[in-house]
């Protein structure tokens, strides 16, 4: 494990996340800012109060990432949930018995063979997606510059 890859239990297994290039990780961050924009403006329109802004300045960068995935995701439209769900399990492998990573999908967005419990639980896929982006992206959030995935 390295600054461009991640080991990290979500669910039963362990997954290896791997840097995105940064321009997939430029288009992911501006599609979670732009849904999470749709989102707050929804709910001024609907005259709902932002509480909580005082505590997020609390959180650190991989907890305010995740809240704006949790938002993000469910303001994307079908395309871009879609895309993303692509390009982060395109990063992403589950470490098998043997500490091998095994790929969740071939670099053109197709599933491996034996990743069908993961294809058929959008929980999990969902989960992956989120760590996936929190380790591309976090980094920027704490100010700091990841050694980014070769184009």
């Amino acid at each position: 494990m390295n600054d461009r890859t991640k080991n990290v239990p979500i669910g039963a297994s362990e997954y290896q996340l791997r840097r995105v290039t940064p321009a997939v990780g430029g288009y992911l961050w501006h599609r979670l800012m732009w849904a999470c924009n749709k989102a707050a403006q929804a709910a001024h329109q609907g005259g709902e109060a932002a509480e909580g802004a005082e505590q997020a300045s609390d959180l650190t960068p991989e907890q305010r990432l995740r809240t704006i995935c949790a938002i993000g995701f469910m303001q994307m439209d079908l395309a871009d949930y879609e895309k993303a769900q692509m390009e982060t399990l395109k990063a992403t492998s589950r470490v098998d018995a043997g500490g091998l990573p095994m790929p969740l999908m071939a670099g053109d967005g197709r599933w491996t063979p034996g990743t069908e419990d993961v294809q058929t639980d959008p929980f999990l896929v969902t989960q992956i997606m989120t760590e996936s982006l929190v380790f591309n992206l976090a980094p920027y959030l704490a100010g700091n510059s990841p050694t980014p995935a070769k184009s």
